[in-house]
């Protein structure tokens, strides 16, 4: 989302969770997509759209400026 200027369709991050899926089995055998959906909503990091868009909220920008700072990778490790 941060590279497609913070929106996307909800497919698309459909596709985004399946690959995780595939690189990380052991995290998210017992995660369901909804699952995930909720905890980006629930931390408020994402609103979703009546049109079914995602958007990432300030509050995601700010915590992916907050990582990108710091130097940190996707897997919390420092780069």
């Amino acid at each position: 989302m941060n590279h497609k200027a913070g929106i996307v369709p909800m497919q698309a991050a459909r596709s985004f969770y399946d690959e995780a899926v595939m690189g990380f089995p052991q995290i998210y055998t017992n995660y369901a997509f909804e699952q995930w959906l909720g905890f980006l909503k629930g931390d408020q990091l994402i609103i979703e759209h009546p049109s079914s868009m995602l958007e990432l909220t300030h509050k995601a920008k700010d915590f992916l400026k907050y990582v990108a700072h710091w130097g940190a990778d996707i897997n919390g490790k420092k780069a």
